[in-house]
């Protein structure tokens, strides 16, 4: 599991998302949009991604998945395209 970034604005979440997707354009990279109820934030994690073909799909971990969506309300999952 990767850092969680937190904002405040959804704008900014977005701008994290669109930063963490330009940083590689070997790969795909992935990760998750969420909101902590508890601190009214919105969390951006980016993903390993573990797809034996990474520069054409992408893959998260299910368990990551899981452990994320249990502690915090799943927005969207997200993902680049390198092409």
């Amino acid at each position: 599991m990767g850092e969680i970034h937190r904002f405040n604005k959804i704008e900014d979440a977005i701008a994290c998302i669109k930063e963490i997707s330009e940083s590689s354009f070997k790969q795909e990279v992935c990760g998750f949009l969420g909101f902590d109820y508890d601190t009214d934030r919105y969390l951006v994690q980016e993903e390993t991604n573990i797809s034996p073909d990474p520069s054409a799909y992408f893959l998260i971990s299910p368990l990551n998945y899981l452990l994320f969506k249990e502690d915090y309300g799943m927005v969207a999952v997200f993902h680049s395209h390198i092409v």
